[in-house]
């Protein structure tokens, strides 16, 4: 008889969750629709948000005056796995670099100053968003136009 409970809770509970899915935003959608808010509100332009190549994904592609920003957008409900800005490892940031390179490439924008941002949405225990933006937040990698 419990296992029945189980089962059938953990399936109802399943279902909810895949319900919830499709009709909210997911927490990363949320944090950077608020991050391209203010990047807006700070008077960039928005150029593209989610872009994709085979590499990877930026998440939000943006000019401030005349320099292209490359936007990696990080939310957190909670610290308990570390801030927003941690979770932007060498890795990552490698992974942004290399699909930023194909953007370039593709728009063909390699005369224009670039630079990596990124921004934090950290949410409050009353859950409102706490928005930190690191304008250079790592070093350009050296590109190769091909």
């Amino acid at each position: 008889m419990r296992a029945r409970y189980w089962t059938s809770f953990s399936f109802n509970f399943c279902v909810e969750f895949i319900r919830d899915l499709f009709r909210k935003e997911s927490l990363g959608q949320y944090g950077e629709r608020l991050a391209a808010q203010h990047l807006k509100r700070k008077r960039y332009k928005i150029l593209h948000r989610g872009f994709e190549d085979a590499r990877g994904e930026i998440d939000i592609v943006a000019t401030d005056g005349e320099t292209i920003v490359f936007c990696e957008v990080k939310t957190r409900s909670s610290d308990w796995a570390g801030l927003p800005v941690e979770a932007v490892d060498k890795k990552k940031q490698s992974t942004i670099q290399s699909t930023s390179q194909t953007y370039l490439r593709h728009f063909r924008l390699f005369d224009y100053p670039m630079r990596y941002d990124i921004i934090s949405v950290m949410l409050d225990d009353e859950g409102r968003p706490v928005i930190e933006h690191f304008e250079a937040a790592f070093e350009r990698a050296e590109i190769r136009h091909r």
